[in-house]
């Protein structure tokens, strides 16, 4: 049980705090968000999204050249993001913004986006709720009786 305790704080841990990853980032966003990024002909996920570029990829002059990524809306928009960077003006990490191109479909990608964002907090929520259940289940429990008269009542906690 001990053993179980500490398993979860350690995990909790690492949650909170995270791993930093090493790399150059590059957070990948669109308008509306809920984009997907493709890089390459490769789908890396929906905006925003966050990519790390070897930092061995950074020129001399302080110029990271990324592959070539584009954000593909659900209509079937698309924008592509810059690949040229200039690191020493962003040395932490740099976020790229693009805007969906004024064409037919905004509503039919607004819309994808709420319903994404709304599945997401779905999740989490079951995932916390699943978190807590387990956290409530490893707490020791405590009887406490009381007797009277010839009875004993006992709860557990």
């Amino acid at each position: 049980m001990n053993k179980q305790i500490k398993l979860s704080c350690l995990l909790c841990v690492a949650l909170l705090t995270g791993c930093a990853p090493s790399g150059y980032l590059v957070q990948y966003d669109s308008a509306p968000q809920s984009a997907m990024v493709i890089c390459n002909g490769t789908q890396k996920g929906y905006t925003p999204l966050d990519l790390y570029y070897p930092k061995s990829g950074i020129s001399g002059n302080g110029y990271l050249s990324t592959e070539p990524c584009k954000a593909v809306w659900t209509s079937g928009a698309t924008a592509a993001y810059r690949q040229l960077i200039t690191t020493s003006s962003f040395p932490d990490g740099i976020k790229l913004t693009v805007e969906r191109p004024n064409t037919d479909g905004y509503s039919i990608d607004s819309s994808a986006d709420y319903q994404k964002k709304m599945n997401d907090r779905q999740i989490q929520q079951q995932n916390l709720q699943s978190f807590n259940e387990s956290m409530r289940a490893m707490q020791p429990k405590q009887t406490y009786c009381n007797q009277i008269g010839t009875q004993v009542f006992c709860n557990t906690y």
